[in-house]
């Protein structure tokens, strides 16, 4: 039914244990999903042959030795055996609400007009999960919802869509910014359904540091390959969000179309990316301008944490608080 592809940093240290975590999480999904693993980094080939997931090490890249977007979708799509593709990053836990709802949309939209984007939770984990627990899934919900906070529209961790579509990406590095929010542009630009299913899917991201990129600690606007993405992306404009989606997915399964006003927050949201995206690269005389940019954000995506009841409750309790009209259509 569905076929997952990703890339993976090397297996050493901490990625070693939070991307064991996720991909571990991906072999329990049910119905179990085909996994392409897309790159040479060390001990991929190891773990995703210890899951039975088919190891792809042809993939090309840049300068830096960083995989390409174009290449991961392409590749991604020409070996998958299922009509539903799914890009995933490599550090997320995957539970069964996942599997069920990419199965209800695809089924409900028309083949090659939709894609399927999730916002993430985020939770500090430096310990391998102990899978071999009935109720490991239940453990972690209750993790979250101590300690877990939601991120940013702007993080997207995943993008489902149907095989074939092609999306004619520029030459992006992969996790250096930029091509997320371009993706959800053209998707948006061809007249797709770009459904958000944050409310109904829960992903757990697990926090990590960013040792993996060559240029060490200036790895956000001083990095060049952040800069190249950029350049590729074009104008800022360009760069969606999770609340530039045209369709939103309630918890309870019903979908409705965004709102006016949300649609209002997302082009305040990427003034506020943009503005603070420059001042980043201007020096520290401009903290307290980056403040007050902190604050307009907070004001225009309210932080979430998981607290208060069952972390399970909490994303339905969100999805009761949104602005989604009275009325919904049910798939």
């Amino acid at each position: 039914m569905l076929t997952i592809f990703t890339t993976p940093k090397p297996f050493r240290g901490h990625e070693d244990v939070i991307q064991q975590n996720a991909w571990r999480s991906w072999s329990l999904l049910e119905p179990k999903p085909e996994v392409l693993v897309l790159d040479a980094a060390e001990g991929g080939a190891r773990v995703a042959g210890e899951l039975g997931f088919r190891h792809l090490p042809d993939v090309a890249r840049n300068e830096f030795g960083t995989p390409l977007i174009r290449s991961l979708f392409q590749q991604g799509q020409d070996n998958a055996r299922f009509p539903v593709v799914c890009y995933v990053n490599s550090d997320v836990i995957l539970l069964n609400d996942f599997m069920a709802t990419v199965a209800e949309v695809a089924g409900s939209q028309r083949e090659g007009e939709y894609l399927l984007v999730g916002r993430r939770w985020n939770v500090h984990i430096v310990e391998p999960v102990r899978f071999d627990a009935p109720d490991w899934q239940s453990r972690l919900l209750r993790r979250l919802g101590e300690e877990g906070w939601r991120e940013s529209p702007a993080a997207i961790e995943f993008f489902a869509f149907s095989r074939g579509r092609r999306w004619e990406f520029p030459d992006f590095a992969v996790g250096r910014g930029a091509w997320d929010g371009w993706l959800l542009h053209q998707a948006r630009s061809k007249g797709l359904r770009v459904i958000d299913a944050s409310m109904r899917i829960t992903l757990i991201h697990q926090q990590h540091d960013y040792s993996h990129w060559r240029e060490g600690d200036r790895y956000y606007v001083r990095s060049q390959e952040y800069r190249t993405n950029q350049r590729l992306r074009g104008s800022f404009r360009r760069q969606y969000t999770i609340l530039d989606a045209s369709h939103r997915l309630t918890a309870e399964g019903s979908l409705y179309p965004s709102t006016a006003g949300e649609h209002g927050r997302a082009n305040l949201l990427r003034v506020q990316m943009y503005v603070a995206d420059r001042l980043r690269a201007g020096g520290p005389y401009t903290a307290p301008v980056l403040g007050a940019l902190k604050w307009m954000r907070r004001r225009i995506t309210p932080a979430e944490r998981r607290s208060g009841g069952s972390a399970h409750d909490r994303p339905r309790t969100y999805a009761r608080t949104r602005n989604a009209p009275a009325k919904r259509k049910r798939f």
